[in-house]
């Protein structure tokens, strides 16, 4: 009983009711601000990776184009694959793993580049049977 007697003060005097009213946007926007404030830096940080990404693609296009080959270094390289971005060149699809630019039938290790799509790349080890999928977002090997 008590406490409802409080609740219609709040709720029907004038001034409190004006305070509570305040009270519940500063505290709407307070966590407006917050979540703001940490999606921006999120999207700051995409920014700078694609940044990082869109330039290091660029570069490697070109040694790509320009027929630089870089199969020695590839050979020396373990079996972790990852897969850091994929483009298109002149209608060829381009799948950039380890620092390294493959089209489709590419050789990386035992492994074939069988398949490259918008968002994954299907690696073939026709030797023993067995398909490795790498996800452009999850950095992921299935």
């Amino acid at each position: 009983m008590l406490e409802n007697k409080y609740t219609r003060f709040f709720l029907l005097e004038p001034h409190f009711k004006k305070r509570l009213i305040w009270l519940c946007l500063l505290v709407v926007f307070i966590g407006l601000e917050v979540y703001a404030g940490r999606f921006l830096s999120r999207r700051q940080e995409q920014l700078k990776e694609r940044k990082v990404f869109v330039e290091k693609m660029a570069r490697l296009e070109k040694e790509f184009l320009a027929g630089k080959k870089r199969e020695a270094r590839r050979q020396d390289r373990g079996e972790d694959f990852l897969l850091q971005g994929i483009s298109e060149q002149q209608g060829v699809p381009l799948a950039l793993i380890n620092d390294d630019i493959y089209n489709e039938g590419d050789m990386i290790h035992d492994y074939r580049v069988s398949q490259i799509e918008p968002n994954a790349v299907v690696l073939k080890n026709e030797a023993s049977m067995t398909e490795k999928h790498l996800y452009l977002y999850a950095n992921e090997v299935r």
